[in-house]
């Protein structure tokens, strides 16, 4: 797939219902830069300190444009 875009992030902070990961991005060039994921939706979605892998919605850039 050509418009497929693969992010990392890193666990960042904890809050009171939600975590906070910073992309790891090279030389600064961020596309997300931080994301906030609501403890609920973690027991869907997977955490990944539990050794789940999570399954995010994929997003297709040519539809974001």
């Amino acid at each position: 797939m050509p418009n497929e875009l693969t992010l990392r992030f890193q666990r960042e902070r904890e809050t009171k219902n939600t975590i906070r990961y910073q992309e790891l991005a090279k030389d600064s060039d961020y596309v997300v830069g931080s994301l906030y994921v609501r403890k609920a939706e973690l027991a869907r979605l997977g955490d990944p300190r539990r050794g789940q892998q999570p399954r995010l919605p994929s997003v297709d850039r040519a539809a974001t444009r």
